[in-house]
């Protein structure tokens, strides 16, 4: 269910930063600011996206009974979570870079 819920939780996110791109009043030609900000808000967009693809990869091999009591068995698991939490510190930078600074 964990794997689940953060599919969601990420789906949701692009859902929200694809509808704040709609609204957002400005767009990547309208100067310095502009470029930059769909510049990396994109770029940690694309990485949500290939990150919801390894863990829907994840969840259809669990579903499927891929993952036993072995620590070797979980290998499949434990890179997409090592490289999403990658994208969670990125979106940290990302954030304070752009949103509060």
């Amino acid at each position: 269910m964990g794997l689940v819920t953060t599919f969601l939780l990420g789906a949701t996110f692009l859902f929200v930063q694809l509808n704040e791109y709609i609204h957002i009043g400005f767009s990547a030609r309208d100067g310095a600011f502009g470029t930059i900000f769909y510049g990396l808000t994109g770029l940690h967009g694309a990485h949500v996206f290939v990150g919801l693809t390894l863990l829907a990869i994840a969840c259809t091999r669990a579903f499927r009974g891929h993952y036993g009591p072995a620590a070797k068995d979980h290998l499949g698991v434990e890179v997409p979570g090592i490289y999403w939490h990658f994208v969670d510190v990125m979106w940290i930078i990302v954030f304070t870079s752009v949103y509060v600074l």
